[in-house]
């Protein structure tokens, strides 16, 4: 049968026109630009995370600042870390557009990635000798399936479902024997976009293999079996080594990554999943909103990350006809092993965890699943078209599995009280179960009347599973909050005052200097948007020395994806460099100069700034460092180099204790709690008597702030929160600082700079048991120290003379032997230079790169090149070399042919 596509076959322009119909119905509100295709539920990483990136990556290249660093993620990270978005193929959609239409092209870019990845499916069907109408309702399922239709709003994801889709298609070709290189490359292009996506297919595509030899072939040949499977490895790691110039080096990001700990697997491989989970499973087997919508959603872990396996309800009429249809015994067998292995993978929560490389506990891999589902459609379908028979078994088989299903679900959730109050009165699960029933039931009879060669069925079949599509994935993108169509008029969200206030600094001061804000915009990646160095950062790949900074540092980051700045740790901020402080209020340290207004945003400067680079005349091991109350350690680092292994330097031993005179804990009124003294009046034990227990004390007098500390441990897991209230006030819950309590202690560390506050309520926790809480300290601010200190070191800094994201060149004069300092984040691909000379960074403060430097006048230089880039380099010329040489043979074999 001849599998080639052309551009005359009827069947791929009416699988277009439904494709645009479905996209115009389910997108119209978004094309006709009432709304942005940008959400602020549960979908709020398109807001807070992947807007700003693309903002970036887009501004960057056409201003040709981009480099393989850059200081406006965090503290400073590698832009290999926005991989997904950096080097995505479509992003070559926005280059096209000016960027203030960047919102409407992500919206482009989303219907084109359906459009794209409806086609290619349509012509792996082809490949498959499914064609006409089967292939088009196949593909038009598999282009508006739940997972494209759900996750796919996460832009990457999106774009990582049509390229699976190019591997399958290329891996088809290559068993087939059709452009063969078509394989390498595909497998290149994923291993480019998402190491991480690559790896969960990879699994898939090994037992594809295996199952299509074994349908394809007529005889079983263990020789030929593995022949087969080492060709496709060969092909496979050609097409991983072509990739390897952007593999390599994000792999390596990805290894690094805190997140990479495996600490989501607890050794247990047959554990089995909630019933939570299994209910999900079940249901959104039907549709992703048969258990609510967005942040509404009343299932497993959450509305994305839940099992998610809807397609079109064919599929549950389908599978059971496979086994009843006149087609070979051994296909019956590997389509039951598959579905067997399907449910294998959904019941032992280990897959789940497995397909994430251990790093988090998710239904991401879930489009492996539907892919089944979909070419089940696509080939019973065929069968259909050919046979022209029914089992009303099969029928029967699949009434019994939904009716059973659903019943017993809504029992276990309703007996549960697994399902909101709202739910119950409006009967959601009730009207998800008519549509549900209502679409099944057409399905039978057209599927009857098909058995019976009524052609036009096939039009008819092709409508209703379009509006089932329209039906059960409207409310998936509609019944959602995104960003309003006039932020942008209304200077709210990124394009608040904030923009003119950075402009403006950067007008004032053409430095190097990092930028923090007291608010965020729209998130903590702000600076990506707004143009500037901050400190902030919502990144999945956050810079792990960073990390180990803020989480020795103790500044209560739980999420590491999540960073924020140094607001109430503000020494900090002078030892990495903040010079501007951005804030919509006027409480702000006293050492800070006001600058100038702009609408509601006010811009400070930081006059007790340490530069990006200076020099430590002593150190203090990390071994005693960690000893200290967070406001002690901050005042070590702004005096000594905290280092693991001792060096030349002398060792420093003031610890700057607090010497103010603390709140006493007599003064302290008790609420729903009593309080037991271990040592002093520092340690104590608080009994909880209620869920709300709290301990409050009234303020004298003092116009610099307050500083709190102390440290924790509570009787289980909880959450705990410091509130203060000031003149004529009452303590204000929205102004409020959170941290978590634990069974071992933590440190806690809190600068409130309010001149107007006048008490301070913590409340320990919202379990009752006892918290102990040692080191308890309430303080009035006191900045003269931080003068002595400025006024010490500034005569020791670089003096930066050139820079980049990826490059520093700068002069320093050292009085006396010491270590230099640079507060950029500790990585391996910083080079540092003193005097031409290629000098050895070490680890210092915990996070930071320094190395030894001698008394006197030096030239130093910093320039960064992502780890493994060479290398992967190297070996994807070498790959592509194969690749290209393999496509012109082909090319030459089909001349001879044809010739």
């Amino acid at each position: 049968m001849n599998n080639s596509f052309s551009l005359k076959d009827k069947y791929f322009w009416i699988l277009l026109i439904f494709i645009t119909i479905v996209s115009g119905v389910l997108f119209f509100d978004f094309i006709v630009h009432k709304r942005l295709f940008i959400f602020y539920d549960i979908g709020g990483d398109t807001r807070q995370s992947y807007w700003p990136m693309y903002h970036y990556i887009i501004e960057a290249i056409r201003e040709g600042t981009l480099k393989s660093w850059s200081f406006q993620i965090g503290l400073g990270t590698s832009t290999f870390t926005l991989y997904s978005f950096l080097f995505d193929p479509f992003i070559i959609l926005f280059l096209l557009l000016p960027i203030k239409y960047l919102t409407y092209g992500l919206l482009i870019s989303a219907i084109v990635k359906i459009v794209i990845s409806g086609v290619l499916f349509y012509l792996y069907m082809n490949l498959l000798s499914i064609k006409k109408y089967p292939a088009v309702i196949a593909s038009l399922v598999w282009a508006f399936n739940g997972y494209m239709m759900l996750w796919g709003q996460h832009y990457w994801f999106a774009t990582m479902l049509v390229l699976f889709t190019f591997v399958m298609l290329s891996l088809e070709m290559w068993l087939r024997g059709k452009r063969p290189f078509f394989l390498p490359i595909s497998i290149a292009i994923m291993g480019i976009n998402s190491p991480y996506f690559l790896f969960m297919i990879s699994f898939f595509l090994f037992f594809y293999v295996i199952f299509h030899y074994v349908l394809t072939e007529k005889t079983f040949s263990i020789k030929m079996f593995f022949m087969r499977i080492g060709r496709f490895f060969g092909s496979y790691f050609i097409g991983l080594g072509a990739g390897a110039i952007v593999f390599l080096p994000v792999s390596y990001l990805i290894l690094s990554s805190p997140r990479t700990s495996g600490t989501f697997f607890d050794g247990d491989i047959l554990k089995f999943a909630t019933y939570m989970d299994y209910i999900s499973i079940f249901l959104r087997l039907f549709s992703n909103n048969a258990l609510g919508v967005g942040l509404n959603y009343f299932g497993s872990i959450n509305y994305y990350e839940g099992p998610m396996l809807s397609s079109s309800l064919l599929f549950i009429i389908l599978l059971p006809q496979l086994f009843f249809a006149k087609v070979k015994f051994k296909n019956k067998i590997v389509w039951a092993l598959a579905a067997g292995i399907c449910l294998i993978l959904l019941t032992y929560p280990f897959f789940s965890t497995l397909f994430s490389a251990f790093s988090s506990y998710n239904y991401r891999w879930n489009f492996l699943l539907i892919f089944f589902n979909v070419l089940t459609i696509g080939y019973m379908l065929q069968n259909f078209s050919q046979e022209r028979r029914v089992s009303f078994l099969g029928f029967c088989l699949s009434a019994f599995f939904v009716i059973i299903g659903w019943y017993y679900c809504h029992k276990i959730m309703i007996f549960q009280g697994m399902i909101p109050d709202a739910y119950i009165q409006e009967k959601y699960l009730q009207r998800i179960a008519l549509w549900v029933g209502l679409y099944l039931f057409c399905y039978v009879i057209i599927l009857i009347y098909l058995a019976k060669s009524k052609k036009h069925c096939w039009i008819l079949l092709l409508c209703i599973v379009s509006i089932e599509l329209i039906n059960f994935n409207y409310s998936t993108i509609n019944d959602r909050l995104t960003v309003p169509i006039d932020v942008e008029k209304k200077k709210e969200g990124y394009y608040d005052y904030t923009n003119e206030a950075i402009k403006y600094i950067h007008k004032l001061d053409k430095g190097f200097f990092r930028i923090d804000k007291n608010y965020d915009s729209y998130s903590y990646n702000d600076s990506l948007f707004q143009n500037y160095n901050g400190v902030n950062s919502y990144n999945s790949l956050n810079q792990p020395s960073y990390i180990n900074f803020v989480k020795e540092l103790n500044l209560g980051v739980e999420d590491i994806k999540l960073v924020s700045g140094f607001e109430h740790r503000p020494a900090l901020r002078n030892l990495i460099g903040v010079k501007y402080i951005l804030s919509k209020d006027e409480n702000v340290p006293n050492e800070y100069k006001k600058l100038a207004t702009f609408g509601d945003v006010h811009v400070y400067k930081n006059l007790r700034v340490l530069p990006i680079g200076f020099t430590y005349d002593s150190y203090m091991s990390e071994e005693d460092f960690v000893k200290l109350m967070p406001f002690e350690q901050d005042s070590v680092l702004l005096r000594a180099a905290v280092l693991e292994k001792a060096n030349n330097l002398p060792k420093y031993s003031d610890g700057n204790k607090m010497n103010s005179q603390s709140i006493n804990i007599n003064s302290f009124k008790m609420l729903n709690g009593d309080v037991e003294y271990l040592k002093n009046m520092k340690d104590f034990a608080f009994i909880s008597k209620s869920s709300d227990p709290g301990m409050s004390v009234h303020l004298p007098e003092n116009d610099s702030g307050w500083r709190i500390e102390f440290e924790i441990q509570g009787p289980n897991n909880t959450n705990g929160e410091i509130f203060w209230a000031t003149k004529g006030g009452k303590f204000n819950q929205e102004e409020s600082y959170r941290f978590g309590i634990y069974k071992t202690p933590i440190k806690v560390a809190y600068e409130l700079h309010d001149k107007n506050i006048t008490d301070i309520r913590l409340d320990p926790g919202t379990i009752q048991g006892k918290y102990i809480i040692k080191n308890f300290n309430i303080v009035p601010v006191k900045s003269n120290d931080v003068q002595n200190v400025f006024e010490s070191i500034k005569n020791d800094d670089v003096h930066i003379q050139e820079f980049s994201n990826s490059k520093l060149k700068g002069k320093v004069k050292v009085e006396k032997d010491g270590l230099l300092f640079f507060s950029i984040p500790y990585n391996k691909g910083w080079t540092l230079k003193i005097d031409g000379k290629e000098a050895q960074t070490v680890l210092v403060n915990m996070g930071f790169t320094g190395a030894t430097i001698s008394k006197g006048n030096h030239t130093v230089e910093l320039e960064y090149h992502q780890p493994l880039l060479k290398m992967g380099i190297i070996i994807s010329i070498f790959c592509w070399g194969i690749i290209i040489r393999k496509i012109i043979m082909t090319i030459k074999e089909r001349e001879k042919i044809e010739g």
